[in-house]
């Protein structure tokens, strides 16, 4: 896959990832997040989605709840991304400062 595809790619996922987590997840245990990038391997089976947290006290009740629904945010990325299969999700916490 060229660059540029997988840049689109993970441009989408980035996009489409946020909208999820901030319109349609209603878990507790996730706070005020931002998605800062992600990174698509180049056969397109695995995605790293870094986020930020607004309260970084919450940042472990965010990871925890956000790999518990990471099944369901694929499934929904699925149904809104045109591509033949939908990369698995890993979530981490951002800790380097660009």
């Amino acid at each position: 896959m060229t660059p540029f595809h997988q840049r689109r790619i993970e441009v989408e996922i980035k996009k489409e990832v946020s909208k999820i987590v901030g319109q349609e997840l209603r878990d507790p245990r996730i706070g005020f997040i931002t998605i800062s990038r992600v990174s698509v391997t180049q056969n397109l089976h695995s995605a790293k989605v870094y986020i930020t947290v607004f309260d970084s006290k919450k940042n472990n009740s965010t990871l925890f709840g956000l790999n518990n629904a990471k099944k369901h945010i694929r499934w929904l990325l699925a149904k809104r991304l045109r591509i033949r299969s939908v990369p698995e999700l890993h979530f981490y916490i951002e800790t380097s400062q660009f």
